[in-house]
């Protein structure tokens, strides 16, 4: 899969219109296309009209990027061949500490086998989301720069071009290849527009796309009728820049249509909110907590060969305590892995790493479960480590505040990330009952598979109501071409096709009162013991106790008469 990403700092320069069109025509000529929307604006998912659906259902990039989601939970079938991650105005809200750099660019390698492109509209002021679409566009893709030639044409362009510059710096990765395209270009130039492309030629000859896209309300209109411009009005001159803007018609042309003439050489300094320090390894702490957390010596060696190979690529997250000393708040296991390095290569003795300024102890404790909850690389008890591991907090907050006596220690677990996070979360008892399941009723085989996250819950709900000993035969006569998580979750539910399960309804009701049992209030309210104990006189009829109580009184009332 070729990703494209469409950026510019400055906006009004036609980066959703580029974005829509171009994953328009990608998906006509029969391309499998993906577009990721990264502007809280939405207005690429306003386009295909996803917005409210989206916003109900919580499918977005907030919960891919931000959730863990695979790009197959949260992507709409938009039209043929091609799909939409949808955006909403709640990206806006989520605390870009939190984004790990190359978050995006995992989701994507994840789903590289179901698409041949991907365009990803950017938002002109989220730098951390810029800097993870770059980064999923480093490889084998580009970032795309639509100007509008006007006396502002300088300051967006040369914006982004030093963001994507700033890559090599800030996170020692391969600057992405970009190039620069002239949108909203009219028939006759004014004199100004002239200038903005006199300006344009002189600082960058090169790296300019020859076609430019031109000026016409035939995309405006064909916007209202949510219909990309080369299917409204396909004789319009915008609808006959594009194709010849990326002349690509099957998926083995694709990468033909990405290359670039030139490349800036060049370094700039990271500006961003936290900044890079490259600090001793041996003068950071490791955060107590943090205990809660797998240091396996033979993952951490893995990890430590990957930074010798590729770099760090993720940065680590460091705070000053009050003693002026460095404390790890997230990323112990990469600075375990610098340390082991460092062991033969004094080059690692020193580690980049991101400072956070100004917390106090209880906010770090609380970011390093939230930062951990929300990494790509936990596995599925891990990520229910992180919310056990704020019980405590929970129960201590319940306790001293009044407003929340009453309150569910999960719903209290979900108030202590949003307030810290600005994220709304849900499902916390789901996610940490799905792990003791894993721990309890999976086989080992299984275990590990479901732990890495190949699994649905659905599948892992199929396999724990199975013996150990057929799940391992399962697994060994699995085909090994089953890979992804569909693949083997598609395979655990034809094969448990022939285990007689519980019914649906009796499953989902066993679930929510699961779900109450597990963190019930400290004072359960007469209505929910009423209501407990009327559960249990309908259910006694099917227990065993009933079933003899049946049995006797068939006894007692004798043989049915014959007519």
């Amino acid at each position: 899969m070729r990703t494209i990403a469409i950026s510019n700092y400055k906006g009004g320069v036609g980066k959703t219109t580029t974005a829509v069109n171009l994953a328009a025509i990608f998906a006509a000529r029969g391309l499998r296309t993906l577009l990721v929307d990264l502007d809280p604006q939405a207005s690429a998912t306003d386009f295909f009209g996803l917005y409210d659906r989206a916003a109900s259902e919580r499918r977005t990039s907030v919960e891919l990027l931000y959730g863990g989601a695979p790009v197959e939970e949260v992507a709409y079938a938009a039209a043929e061949n091609l799909d939409v991650v949808a955006s909403t105005i709640d990206l806006v809200d989520q605390n870009e500490m939190l984004l790990r750099e190359q978050r995006l660019k995992f989701a994507l390698d994840d789903a590289s086998g179901s698409y041949d492109a991907c365009l990803i509209d950017c938002s002109p002021v989220m730098r951390r989301l810029a800097f993870n679409a770059y980064l999923a566009a480093a490889e084998g893709g580009m970032v795309v720069i639509p100007v509008k030639l006007d006396s502002t044409v300088m300051r967006g362009t040369a914006l982004t071009v030093e963001a994507t510059r700033s890559i090599s710096d800030a996170l020692r990765m391969p600057t992405p290849r970009w190039k620069i395209l002239r949108t909203c270009v009219p028939g006759r130039m004014t004199n100004a527009e002239a200038t903005g492309a006199a300006v344009l030629d002189g600082f960058f000859p090169g790296e300019q796309f020859e076609t430019v896209i031109h000026a016409s309300s035939k995309v405006c209109e064909g916007s209202w009728q949510w219909k990309p411009v080369a299917a409204f009005e396909p004789g319009s001159r915008p609808a006959r820049d594009s194709p010849t803007r990326c002349p690509v018609s099957s998926p083995s042309q694709v990468a033909a249509g990405f290359t670039i003439t030139g490349l800036l050489d060049g370094a700039s300094r990271t500006r961003g909110r936290y900044p890079v320090s490259e600090i001793a390894v041996a003068d950071i702490a490791d955060h107590p907590a943090n205990a809660a957390y797998s240091m396996d010596p033979a993952g951490i060696a893995e990890l430590a060969e990957s930074i010798r190979e590729d770099g760090l690529t993720d940065l680590p997250l460091v705070r000053k305590v009050g003693d002026g000393s460095w404390q790890m708040v997230s990323g112990h296991r990469r600075k375990a892995a610098y340390a082991l390095l460092a062991k033969d290569d004094p080059a690692y003795e020193r580690m980049p790493c991101r400072v956070i300024e100004g917390i106090d102890d209880e906010r770090a404790v609380t970011l390093l479960h939230a930062a951990n909850y929300f990494t790509r690389a936990l596995t599925v008890t891990e990520r229910a480590a992180a919310t056990e591991a704020l019980r405590g907090d929970a129960v201590r907050l319940r306790s001293e505040d009044p407003s929340l006596s009453g309150m569910r220690v999960d719903d209290v677990k979900a108030a202590i990330i949003e307030r810290q996070t600005g994220r709304k979360v849900s499902g916390i008892a789901r996610e940490e009952r799905l792990a003791r399941r894993i721990a309890e009723d999976l086989s080992p085989e299984w275990a590990a598979e479901a732990d890495r996250g190949n699994l649905s819950a659905e599948a892992v709900r199929s396999l724990a109501g199975m013996p150990k000993e057929r799940q391992a035969e399962m697994h060994a006569a699995m085909e090994p071409w089953r890979r992804t998580k569909r693949e083997l979750s598609d395979y655990v539910r034809s094969e448990g096709k022939a285990q007689a399960g519980p019914d649906g309804r009796i499953s989902k009701a066993a679930r929510l009162v699961a779900d109450f049992l597990e963190s019930p209030p400290e004072s359960p309210s007469p209505a929910d013991l009423s209501l407990l104990r009327e559960m249990a006189l309908m259910t006694a009829p099917y227990t065993d106790a009933g079933t003899d109580a049946r049995k006797r009184r068939r006894r007692a009332s004798g043989p049915k008469s014959s007519k």
